[in-house]
Formats: structure tokens, sequence, C-alpha cells
């Protein structure tokens, strides 16, 4: 139980984390802080319609499975948003983080 919840406050850290830093995001790739906004749009869409996914795809392999392997592709997301070289490959990155 302090595993799944560790992983939901986690989640949802992840949620919010991107809004109070697009002024320093969108510094750090030169581009406008108008521009940065898609990494929220990017990360919201694929999270909330996963949302349907994952339920019955927990119905059909089993929750632990699917908690387990969201996680795992929740954290290598995660991690390709670290070396991202540009706005458009964190926005795939973070569309990549919000379907897990």
């Amino acid at each position: 139980m302090l595993i799944l919840g560790i992983a939901g406050f986690t989640v949802m850290a992840d949620n919010w984390v991107v809004s109070p830093i697009l002024p320093a995001i969108s510094n750090s790739f030169n581009v406008a802080a108008i521009q940065a906004d898609v990494l929220i749009t990017a990360y919201m869409i694929p999270f909330g319609l996963f949302q349907l996914v994952f339920g019955p795809l927990a119905d059909r392999f089993g929750k632990r499975q699917v908690i387990n392997i969201a996680m795992f592709c929740f954290v290598v997301s995660t991690a390709l948003c670290t070396i991202a070289s540009s706005l458009s490959d964190l926005t795939v990155y973070r569309a990549l983080t919000g379907f897990t």
C-alpha cells in the first residue's frame, strides 16, 4: 500500500511540476513562454485519455501487472525528459509520460 501511495503521489506531482517552471524551460530552449505551454497539453491529454484505457487493461491483465508496467514506462519517459535537446523533443517525452 505504501508503494502504491508513493507512486500515486509521484504521478500527481508530475501533473503539476511543469507549470511553475515554464519560464525556465522557455529560457533554456530559447523559445517564448507561450510556446512552452504546449508541454502542459502534451501531457494532460494523453493522461486523461489513458485513464479510460488502464481500467479495462487492469481487469484483463491484473492490477499489479498494469501498475508495474505503467510505473516502469513512467520512469523511463520521465528520464527521457531530462535529456531533451529541444522543445519538440521535450514535448514528445512529456506526451509519453502522460500516456503512463
